[in-house]
């Protein structure tokens, strides 16, 4: 799942031939996808199989903006069936994320829960971090530093963030 943005070198001038990955390992099947080039984003995971896991792991790669957000916001939103409890996001893949990034994330929050769902992020780079401090969607969002931890705790445990939040000085 691989959407253009705009022409390479408008952003950072990334080049070289994408990377592969594998995915499905352990499962008896694997299968690789070339890693997102410049302006693309990249979804690994599968929903519960039905009567299966009341758990599922999404894991991003690439880039979160206007361009890849509405792909975006179909996967993650077509994730979210019944009898899902926790949806986790790895976001730890992640190079960048604008305002309409940080959007997808936030509606994909409110639609899980008004499904009766919690949505858990992971592991963010520390400029994906700071965006979250600065617009305080880390006070929102239920943030852990590790997949292990996100699903270690149990349905309702939130507020666990990586970086501690401060009150802001007046």
């Amino acid at each position: 799942m691989g959407v253009r943005r705009r022409a390479a070198g408008s952003r950072g001038g990334r080049s070289g031939p994408p990377e592969t990955r594998s995915r499905g390992a352990g499962r008896g099947v694997t299968t690789t996808a070339p890693a997102p080039r410049h302006g693309q984003i990249r979804v690994e995971g599968e929903p519960p199989p039905p009567g299966g896991s009341a758990n599922t792991v999404l894991r991003l790669y690439g880039e979160i903006d206007s361009a890849t957000t509405p792909a975006l916001r179909e996967h993650l939103f077509a994730a979210l069936r019944p009898g899902l409890r926790l949806l986790v996001i790895d976001l730890s893949g992640i190079t960048f994320c604008d305002v309409a990034g940080l959007a997808v994330l936030v509606g994909t929050r409110h639609r899980a829960e008004r499904l009766g769902m919690e949505l858990r992020l992971v592991g963010p780079r520390p400029q994906m971090r700071g965006t979250l401090r600065v617009t305080g969607l880390e006070r929102v969002l239920t943030i852990h530093p590790t997949l292990a931890r996100a699903l270690a705790d149990g349905p309702g445990e939130t507020g666990c963030h990586p970086t501690p939040t401060h009150p802001r000085p007046r």
